[in-house]
C-alpha cells in the first residue's frame, strides 16, 4: 500500500515538473527576463529596508 502511494507520488512529481519544464522553455523563447529584473530590484530592495528597520 505505502509503495503504491510513493510510486504515485513520484508520478505526479514527474508529470507536474515535465509541464512546468515545457510552460517555462516556452515562455522564455516569447519573453525577455526585464520585468524579472525588475522584480528582483525591488524585492532587494524592499527586503534592505525591511531588515534595515528591524535591527
Amino acid at each position: 500500500m505505502e509503495c503504491a502511494v510513493l510510486l504515485t507520488g513520484m508520478l505526479v512529481a514527474f508529470l507536474v515538473s515535465i509541464i512546468s519544464i515545457r510552460f517555462l522553455m516556452s515562455f522564455i523563447k516569447k519573453h525577455n527576463f526585464r520585468i524579472l529584473g525588475w522584480y528582483r530590484i525591488a524585492l532587494a530592495a524592499a527586503a534592505a529596508i525591511y531588515f534595515g528597520f528591524i535591527e
